[in-house]
């Protein structure tokens, strides 16, 4: 299915409602401070986790499943979990939503084997005095790194406690995490396209044996100033 089509399927109202409800926001016209306004609170109240995974369940990667698990069974999840659910609710809130493949690396670089391990939301039509464009990078999905969406525009973007840099790449863009962040960067396609056409095409239920991230039994979340990660066995199921 192709990635700009994934939110075709309507977001439940009660979905919807809870989803609200957990993020503890109303629900309000589009624009680009209402955007930054969700997207810091789901960073805050929704983490990125990965519990599940060692404990053996099974989850897929189905948008609307995932805001139902977000907003009703009030977990979390990882890129294709949180950033599809965000992108449901922004779908139903009226916003322009696309989706792109992309790569999380290591310090080695972006590697081809890698593209296709997370999910990327740009939103378009949403001008502001800091970003004329109206494009807007969002990623709910990159654990410790980004509080709020930013210009899809090349430069350096203060995301307390780190700094973060963006540039345009061969046929897309490159994240450049903070060197006390938990990743070293990470690697987006420009156009929309589909996780059947990727060599490390995403399995539901079976993330990619390589990365980090899903490797560790933690949850994660951040504010405004500091990143919460905490090792556990113990299931965190968020606020």
């Amino acid at each position: 299915m192709r990635l700009s089509r994934v939110w075709e399927r309507p977001l439940d109202a009660e979905v919807r409602a809870a989803y609200l409800e957990r993020l503890g926001l109303d629900a309000e016209p589009p624009s680009a401070d209402a955007v930054r306004r969700l997207m810091q609170r789901h960073v805050e109240r929704v983490p990125y986790e990965t519990m599940w995974i060692k404990a053996g369940e099974r989850w897929g990667i189905d948008p609307a499943d995932s805001a139902r698990r977000v907003a009703i069974d009030r977990r979390g999840g990882y890129c294709y979990h949180l950033n599809g659910a965000l992108g449901a609710l922004l779908r139903s809130l009226g916003y322009t939503v696309t989706g792109h493949v992309g790569g999380v690396h290591g310090a080695g670089g972006p590697a081809f084997e890698e593209i296709g391990n997370h999910l990327v939301l740009t939103l378009s039509g949403l001008p502001s005095g800091d970003n004329p464009s109206g494009i807007w990078y969002v990623d709910a999905g990159l654990g410790d790194a980004l509080h709020e969406p930013l210009p899809l525009a090349a430069g350096e973007y203060e995301q307390q406690p780190f700094r973060i840099s963006l540039e345009e790449v061969d046929r897309g863009w490159h994240l450049t995490h903070d060197p006390a962040g938990g990743f070293t960067g990470m690697t987006w396609t420009t156009g929309s396209g589909t996780v059947a056409d990727n060599p490390n095409r995403y399995r539901p239920h079976h993330p990619n044996p390589g990365r980090d991230l899903v490797q560790t039994r933690q949850t994660v979340s951040r504010n405004s100033r500091a990143v919460s990660r905490v090792p556990s066995d113990d299931r965190a199921r968020g606020t």
